[in-house]
């Protein structure tokens, strides 16, 4: 096993050997590492995009200082940023002429277009049930309803005022477009809340639609992994009960944990059932409990827009059902992401 820090946030991590070359994602900060081997001055790699500029720290291995000709002490393998490598001025100790040290790690972190990751306590303002049901019901998370929800709703609108065979493929694409932001930000919301967010984060993200686009196809493989067999079967062949039900419960049991797993670590790896099992014996009870909230959020998820479709003023009820619908998608990124929070420790995940 490898041991080094995130040279970003400091976060400790462990991967296998077996993992050395690979790129993965700090599940704490999300900067995207190039795995390196312990051997010294190897370099622990933090890619940022979209300027590719590239951090190199020591690991922990003890060299000798030419200087002094002294054996030197172990370095961590990727403590704060230097701002040396920045062409910034050297950090001050603490206290030297009354400037936070923390200071210079900040103006490095802006020079690459990057802010620290918000640091938050856990600890919830209300009770927990009430809470939890506030979660989108601030300005960043109503403002991200309005778009993925609000914007297709009036571009049917208006498609069905106006038909036009080329304003109709420009809605598809647009449409297309928020689905892919709809999914990043829930990426996004599940993330914040593993960290110990309590409301929807506030995003400002300088990525393009590429970035967006490769963390959503990772998502996507989970889904085809999981879910897609069930929903094909049917299609195909859905005489046969017992096959539709061990494809259903292969859904259920690892679906969820699937998603977690691949947006705290953005790599193929994780669609490993036998990864994902282990995890889910160290964290049964609380898993199935997990399970239970999914399926009722799940549920209500279909049953909502349908239900209010019905009646004479379906075009609004519908508009209604379908914001509700995503209000219960952002629960349920929180309901996930939370229950990384609390039981990170028996996940056992570190990158």
């Amino acid at each position: 096993m490898i041991h080094f820090q995130c040279p970003r946030c400091a976060h400790k991590l462990t991967v296998p050997d077996a993992q050395v070359g690979k790129v993965g994602r700090c599940p704490r900060g999300r900067s995207r590492i190039t795995v390196a081997p312990m051997s010294a001055f190897a370099p622990v790699v933090i890619s940022e995009e979209p300027d590719a500029v590239q951090i190199s720290a020591v690991n922990s291995t003890a060299t000798a200082d030419p200087q002094n000709g002294e054996g030197g002490s172990a370095r961590a393998a990727s403590g704060p940023l230097n701002p040396q490598l920045l062409n910034l001025p050297p950090t001050p100790a603490a206290g030297d002429n009354g400037v936070d040290p923390h200071i210079r790690e900040n103006e490095a972190l802006a020079k690459l277009r990057d802010t620290p990751p918000p640091e938050y306590s856990g600890e919830r303002r209300l009770p927990w049930p009430l809470d939890i049901l506030l979660y989108p019901a601030n300005g960043a998370g109503l403002m991200n309803l309005a778009i993925i929800v609000g914007i297709p709703v009036l571009l049917t609108g208006v498609q069905q005022l106006v038909f036009l065979p080329f304003l109709g493929l420009m809605f598809l694409l647009a449409k297309l477009a928020i689905a892919i932001y709809a999914a990043w930000y829930w990426a996004e919301c599940t993330h914040d809340s593993a960290q110990g967010g309590t409301r929807a984060p506030q995003v400002l993200d300088a990525a393009g639609y590429g970035d967006k686009w490769s963390r959503v196809s990772y998502l996507l493989a989970v889904y085809i992994l999981f879910v897609l067999p069930a929903v094909l079967y049917p299609l195909y062949d859905g005489r046969n009960t017992a096959v539709f039900g061990l494809l259903l419960t292969w859904a259920i049991v690892f679906f969820p944990m699937g998603l977690l797993a691949m947006v705290m670590h953005e790599a193929l790896y994780v669609l490993n059932p036998l990864f994902l099992l282990g995890s889910i014996f160290r964290t049964f009870l609380p898993y199935v409990g997990l399970l239970s909230l999914i399926v009722a959020v799940a549920a209500s998820l279909r049953l909502i827009p349908g239900l209010l479709m019905r009646g004479i003023y379906s075009m609004w009820l519908g508009s209604l059902g379908l914001f509700l619908a995503g209000y219960s998608s952002l629960l349920a990124a929180h309901i996930l992401g939370r229950f990384y929070w609390r039981y990170r420790e028996r996940l056992g995940w570190d990158l």
